[in-house]
């Protein structure tokens, strides 16, 4: 069962916790949760991926906008859909002054699509940055 608080991919380094009553949680190495010492580090157990999984999982990715423009939300869904992204649900904002934050969510097999699709969405003018969230 893959941890809600770190959303781990294939690619990522993960971590297993044996829970007390829901059985083994993966969370990514990065995780707050890990990271912080909350969890017992008695209980953590070497992990890795099933190289054979072939599960689109979802992923949460912040595109912050310098300038909007017209044309520039299809440029990054086409930036997305380039490197076979699947969008699942998307938030666009734009404030008074056209800087904005676009919210997507991304099913990706692993972590080397999500790099390429990140990178695909950089390379867009007005970008300013784009980031993986993490979490619920």
């Amino acid at each position: 069962r893959f941890a809600k608080c770190c959303n781990p991919l294939p690619g990522d380094g993960i971590l297993g916790f044996i829970t007390r009553g829901r059985g083994l949680t993966v969370h990514a190495r990065e995780c707050l949760t890990v990271a912080q010492s909350v969890l017992d580090r008695e209980r953590l157990i070497p992990v890795e991926w099933d190289v054979e999984d072939s599960v689109k999982r979802p992923v949460r990715v912040a595109v912050y906008i310098g300038a909007d423009r017209p044309g520039l939300l299809s440029e990054i869904t086409g930036a997305i859909s380039s490197r076979n992204g699947n969008i699942t649900k998307a938030e666009v904002t734009v404030s008074p002054d056209r800087r904005g934050t676009n919210n997507f969510v991304i099913e990706v097999a692993n972590l080397k699509q999500l790099e390429a699709i990140m990178g695909a969405i950089r390379a867009v003018p007005d970008v300013v940055n784009v980031e993986r969230i993490r979490g619920a």
